[in-house]
C-alpha cells in the first residue's frame, strides 16, 4: 500500500512539474459538441452514448442541441456546456441594473438545536430569536428543522414534518 501511495504522490508532483505527464495522468478536455454539431468521433473515443450526452445536456437545462455553442468532456468526467449567446439567460449586468449583495445565510436552528455560536457571531440573543418565532406562533425550537437568517434580515423557518415554512421579516416590529 505504501508503494501505491508513493506512486500517487509522485505522479501528482510530476504532473505539476510537467504538462505532458499531467495530460497523460489527468487527461484534457474533449470537445463533444461545437456550434450545435455533435463530434461523433470524440463521443466514440470517450465511450459516451449519444443518449447519455443528451441526458447530460438536459440536466444542464439544454433541451435542443442547436442551442449549444460548446459541450466539453472535462478530465474529471463531467460535461461542461456553454450555450449560444442568444440562448443564455439575461442578467442584471446585461441591462446595467445594480443589485444588492446577497451573501450567505446564517443557520440559527438546525434540527431543533439552537446554534448559540451563530447567534453570538451576529450579536443576537435567544430572546430575540424567540420573539421572531412568536410572530408565526412558533413556541418551541424543537419544532424547527432549519432556521436561517439572510443578509436582508429575513428569517427563513422550515418546520419539521409536512408543516409549512415561513419567511419572517425581522426588521418590522
Amino acid at each position: 500500500m505504501c508503494t501505491w501511495a508513493i506512486l500517487a504522490i509522485l505522479t501528482a508532483i510530476l504532473g505539476i512539474k510537467s504538462k505532458w505527464i499531467y495530460k497523460v495522468v489527468d487527461g484534457e478536455e474533449t470537445i463533444l459538441v461545437k456550434n450545435g454539431k455533435i463530434n461523433m468521433q470524440n463521443l466514440k473515443r470517450a465511450r459516451i452514448p449519444i443518449s447519455e450526452l443528451i441526458s447530460e445536456l438536459r440536466i444542464q437545462g439544454v433541451f435542443n442541441i442547436a442551442d449549444v455553442e460548446f459541450a466539453l468532456l472535462e478530465p474529471g468526467g463531467k460535461i461542461s456546456v456553454q450555450k449560444r449567446s442568444q440562448k443564455q439567460p439575461l442578467t442584471p449586468s446585461d441591462l446595467n441594473i445594480p443589485t444588492q449583495y446577497d451573501g450567505l445565510p446564517t443557520n440559527l436552528i438546525i434540527d431543533g438545536s439552537i446554534q448559540k455560536d451563530a447567534l453570538k457571531a451576529l450579536n443576537l440573543s435567544k430572546a430575540w430569536l424567540f420573539h421572531q418565532l412568536k410572530k408565526q406562533n412558533i413556541q418551541d425550537a424543537s419544532e424547527i428543522s432549519l432556521a436561517q437568517l439572510d443578509t436582508k434580515e429575513n428569517l427563513y423557518v422550515d418546520l419539521k414534518g409536512d408543516k409549512p415554512y415561513f419567511i419572517i421579516s425581522t426588521t418590522s416590529p
